[in-house]
Order: structure tokens, then C-alpha cells, then sequence
């Protein structure tokens, strides 16, 4: 039979208190670094999918951070939103460089060697560790985590050659994963560069081997844009078509569905019909999400909080259609404050430049390529996270152990 451990016995818990923040950092905090040893402020939304996200909002002065010790972040820690949108996320904070607690996140910090730091972070992951997250969970329109419910979680008590054994074999499923979607990150971004290059700075290859505007071509001001004389502007509904599908809630989604359902940033689980054959471009309309921008996978079902732009007949240029999109600021057409939204008619005003076809037609092909190894990666990346998690919830009961 399993025995466990209290976690409170080896580890200290801690968040930003609610004075602190009003007192001392939202009076203070900055959208950019004004010095460059300014601290960022980690938040819920920097923890995704187990992982630590270096992409910061807000900064502030290290000599605000130093008044409150208690909630620097100065070392190797596990880090837990308790509240918002990924509510019971486990990531770990590799201390890489000095960052403090926002509002929304906790941390918990190894006081002594009892337990693997990564063994942690996967246990709090497992069904078991998530059962006690949130067995004392507060709220109903705003539910959130205690840190009394962090700090009584009983944990799987295995040697610590065991602990490190188990957390290397995830992470080597979780490595692969990682590097997966750093390969669709670096494909997305190689897009966005040939985007920006050809149709922003009229830098497109010409049969010579020079470029359009290295050599001269001819220049028109439109829409303060430098574009070639025979490039246009048109609005978004001449060119393709602009609905709202028919929505689902998250009760009616299916562990084992056949089909990917997408919500406001992604896929947020499978269900057993779908509402697109193909990929299709989707705007979240509606909600804290609003103007996120994605391409869905085909044979997908699309929720109704999202807006699909898909292909008017005489336009098969989707790809294009999606990067432009990408490099505009869909923030100008949300609506609402309490609950912002963006609407059709609205959306529907949007101008997107429409260069030479053949042009289009060109980067469609190389676009559609890249699209199809992106689609490949997140296909594998699923299979690898249920297997994960199946491995992951045997281990962390206790139902199988590693073998020398």
C-alpha cells in the first residue's frame, strides 16, 4: 500500500498579499524595463501546458522588489496560478534571473532535499495532486485555489532515486513536446518574416533576382503604406466570408472525442462531430480573449466565441489572409468594456491589402507547406500529452514504479 508525504513538511508556500500589490506594486508597475535591472512580474498567463513562458507585461523597480522579500522569486520554484483562466496550472520558474509575483500566482520553494523539484511540479499535475489543488476550492463566478489546500497536499512518499527516475522519463516525453512546438514556433515566425518582407516592405523576389523595391519598382502612398502601383485595398467581407458557428459549452466536450474542439487559444478538448472540414482562420469575438487570432485544424469544431473567416469563392488565399491579419490591430474593432466583444459588421470594415495574384498565389504555396508540418507537430503533440498523462497518473498513485 502507497504511503504519502505532507508537502507543508519540505516546502515554503507563499503569494503576493493583497496589500502589497495595491501599495506597493500597482502604483508602480510599468508596461516596458525604464532601467535594465527593472524585475518582471510573473503572472497566471506566464505558466502554459507546464511550462514557464518568458513573456512579460509588466516590470518593476528592483528596489521595489527588494522591500518585499517574501515574494521574489530568487531561485528554482514551482509556481501555481490560483486564480483566472488556467486556474491549477504547475509550471517551474528556473531561475534564470530575479522576477517577482504578481496577483494571481503561487510559489512554492524546496526548504529542504526530501523532495525532486521536478517530481513535484509532476505530481501537482497528476489527478491526484489536482484533486488536492482543489478540494477547498473558493468561488463561483471567480473560483481560485487556497494556499492552505497547496500546503496539505499529501504526496506520493517514493526515495528520491525513484522521484528523479519518474520525472526523466516525463520529461523526456515533455522535452519532445517542448521541441515540437519550437519547431511550429520557428515555421510561424519564418512566415511572418517572408510576410512582412514581401507584401509590408515590397521586398518580393522578381525573375531577375533582385527585389521589388531594391530595383526601383514604382511606389504608391496608401493607407500609410509605400505599396506597388498595381496593389489595393479591400475590405475583409469582399474577400471572404465572415460567421459565427454554432457554439458548444465545455460539459458537452468528450475526453475521447474523435475531433479537436478550438476556443479563445486554442484547442480546449475533443468532441465526436465536427463544424469545418478544413483549417480555418478564427478571431475570438467575445470575452478577456478577444481579437486572439488562430488557424484551426481541419476536421475541427469551432466554438462560438470565435469568428471564421474562411474562403470566398474567386480568393483562395487563406494563408494570406491569415498573416495579414496577424500584423494588424484587431484591438481597434472590440466593443465593450464589462464584456468586450467584436462584431461582424464591425469586423466586416476591416481593409486588407491585396497584392498581384500571382504573388499571393506564390507565398500561398510556401505558407500551405509549413502549414501542413504545424498541423503534423500538434497532431503528435496530443498523442504525446495523453501518454504522458497516462504514464503520469500510474506513477503519482503509485500503480507502477521504474524498473533499474
Amino acid at each position: 500500500m502507497s504511503s504519502f508525504e505532507k508537502m507543508n513538511s519540505h516546502v515554503f508556500v507563499t503569494k503576493l498579499a493583497g496589500f502589497e500589490h495595491s501599495e506597493y506594486i500597482q502604483p508602480n508597475e510599468t508596461r516596458t524595463k525604464k532601467s535594465s535591472d527593472d524585475i518582471p512580474l510573473v503572472q497566471g498567463k506566464n505558466i502554459r501546458n507546464g511550462l514557464f513562458v518568458e513573456k512579460f507585461d509588466w516590470y518593476i523597480k528592483k528596489e521595489i522588489s527588494l522591500k518585499l522579500d517574501r515574494s521574489r522569486l530568487t531561485k528554482n520554484s514551482i509556481l501555481i496560478p490560483y486564480v483566472g483562466s488556467n486556474l491549477g496550472e504547475v509550471g517551474i520558474f528556473y531561475h534564470k534571473y530575479d522576477c517577482h509575483l504578481a496577483s494571481n500566482i503561487a510559489k512554492i520553494e524546496l526548504t529542504d532535499d526530501y523532495f525532486d523539484l521536478e517530481f513535484l511540479k509532476y505530481y501537482l499535475q497528476s489527478n491526484i495532486g489536482q484533486s488536492y489543488l482543489f478540494r477547498l476550492k473558493q468561488g463561483s463566478a471567480q473560483p481560485n485555489i487556497t494556499m492552505e489546500a497547496i500546503r496539505n497536499t499529501l504526496v506520493l512518499d517514493v526515495n528520491k532515486s525513484e522521484q528523479i527516475k519518474i520525472s526523466k522519463l516525463l520529461k523526456c516525453i515533455d522535452d519532445k513536446i517542448s521541441n515540437n512546438e519550437n519547431v511550429k514556433e520557428k515555421i510561424e515566425e519564418y512566415n511572418k518574416t517572408l510576410f512582412e518582407r514581401w507584401f509590408l516592405q515590397a521586398e518580393f523576389p522578381l525573375k531577375n533576382g533582385m527585389t521589388y523595391k531594391s530595383s526601383g519598382g514604382k511606389l504608391k502612398r496608401d493607407n500609410n503604406m509605400d505599396i506597388p502601383d498595381n496593389w489595393s485595398f479591400k475590405k475583409i467581407s469582399e474577400i471572404s466570408n465572415l460567421y459565427q458557428p454554432e457554439t458548444i459549452s465545455e460539459s458537452d466536450l468528450i475526453p475521447d472525442g474523435k475531433y479537436y474542439v478550438f476556443g479563445a487559444n486554442g484547442v480546449i478538448g475533443k468532441y465526436d462531430k465536427y463544424n469545418h472540414e478544413g483549417s480555418e482562420i478564427a478571431i475570438t469575438c467575445r470575452g478577456n480573449s478577444c481579437g486572439n487570432i488562430l488557424m484551426t485544424l481541419p476536421y475541427s469544431w469551432i466554438t462560438g466565441n470565435a469568428m471564421v473567416v474562411s474562403e470566398k469563392k474567386g480568393f483562395p488565399y487563406k494563408e494570406y489572409i491569415y498573416s495579414y491579419l496577424l500584423k494588424t490591430d484587431i484591438s481597434r474593432f472590440i466593443t465593450g468594456s464589462a464584456q468586450p466583444q467584436i462584431t461582424r459588421t464591425n469586423l466586416s470594415n476591416l481593409e486588407i491589402l491585396v497584392p498581384e495574384e500571382s504573388l499571393m498565389k506564390d507565398y500561398c504555396t510556401i505558407a500551405n507547406k509549413c502549414r501542413i508540418v504545424i498541423e503534423e507537430k500538434t497532431i503528435e503533440n496530443d498523442s504525446l500529452k495523453k501518454y504522458r498523462n497516462w504514464l503520469l497518473n500510474l506513477y503519482m498513485n503509485g500503480q507502477i514504479k521504474i524498473e533499474d
